[in-house]
């Protein structure tokens, strides 16, 4: 084998490695969103951790929407302490995007007494987080939405027969 054929071969190898790699990326990316009715292998976050997510001594801001748990933290301007949508940070607030109720009343609104356009507004921001290129999800909220396996909750499964049901 001359060099020239060694050099060639390892760069193919080189160049396999990186497409497999790619492939990896790619697939997990795919897979990144909880929307799928299984969110097999996904971060199950607490309560308690993401409350710990608020922004403060510049530390990550997290937020969730119906369970799913994104990272806002490049919106800090936004999402940050005593901004508009700080209320957010730290907290499932998916009541809130529907009623506009940006406070700890508006976190009190059962989803299941929503209405079907209601819930397509919150389905409508927890879209708009999923496809925001500067957010990213992290994993999904151990409560309401999601068990401790990561399984969707009957709530959770109620909430998306409902917008199913709107979208027919």
């Amino acid at each position: 084998m001359t060099m020239m054929q060694f050099l060639k071969s390892r760069n193919y190898l080189l160049i396999l490695f990186l497409g497999c790699l790619s492939a990896i990326f790619i697939n997990a990316s795919e897979t990144g969103t909880c929307a799928n009715p299984d969110c097999e292998g996904v971060l199950v976050i607490t309560e308690e951790e993401l409350k710990t997510k608020d922004g403060r001594n510049d530390g990550n801001i997290w937020l969730s929407v119906l369970g799913e748990v994104y990272d806002v933290t490049e919106g800090r301007k936004f999402y940050g302490e005593g901004t508009s949508y700080g209320f957010f940070a730290a907290k499932d607030a998916s009541a809130c995007f529907a009623s506009g109720k940006f406070n700890e009343e508006g976190l009190k609104q059962p989803l299941d007494d929503l209405s079907s356009s209601q819930l397509e507004a919150v389905e409508q921001w927890r879209k708009f987080y999923a496809d925001k290129d500067n957010y990213h999800f992290v994993g999904v909220l151990q409560g309401a939405f999601y068990d401790s396996a990561g399984k969707p909750t009957e709530e959770l499964k109620g909430i998306r027969s409902k917008l199913a049901s709107k979208t027919k």
